[in-house]
């Protein structure tokens, strides 16, 4: 299960989750996809909105409530290993929202493509997800995306075992 979190800031406690997106991967292909925005109460800062493209009156218009989504997320991580990229930083923000809806967090196997990429690959001058996706000639259509970042991140992972990168 690949998986990318878009957020509102940098800390889990005082910042939320804006956007959910997962690929389920049954033998090396997609096998499902999962993508919702998370409507704000504060709306979206004007940082994330020039990183993410992602304006309040999109999340107003198409955000449902955490209450809604997580379960759904929950549901369709199932007990899939979660592969992602910095996954420490999404993993305490699905932590923390667990926590503020009384759910049990997940305890899902976590593989970070970023851990990985810095053991493995050395000709690069930063390990941005962006970086690695030129190195491996990906499409990088739309980044800072949750579902666009899975699909980075899927193409990554593919490449990282073709090359033997990564064990």
């Amino acid at each position: 299960m690949i998986v990318d979190l878009e957020t509102t800031g940098l800390s889990p406690g005082q910042d939320k989750i804006l956007e959910f997106g997962a690929i389920r991967v049954r033998g090396n292909q997609k096998a499902g996809t999962f993508s919702r925005l998370v409507s704000q109460e504060k709306g979206v800062p004007q940082t994330v909105l020039a990183l993410t493209g992602m304006d309040s009156a999109l999340v107003e218009r198409e955000g449902q409530p955490l209450e809604e989504v997580l379960p759904e997320f929950l549901q369709f991580l199932g007990e899939d290993t979660i592969v992602g990229y910095n996954l420490p930083f999404d993993m305490r923000f699905l932590q923390e929202a667990c926590r503020a809806c009384g759910m049990r967090p997940p305890t899902n196997r976590c593989v970070d493509l970023l851990s990985a990429a810095r053991r493995k690959v050395f000709d690069v001058p930063d390990f941005k997800l962006t970086t690695l996706a030129a190195r491996f000639s990906l499409d990088v259509s739309a980044p800072h995306r949750a579902l666009g970042d899975c699909e980075i991140l899927f193409s990554l992972y593919e490449k990282l075992k073709e090359n033997e990168a990564f064990t």
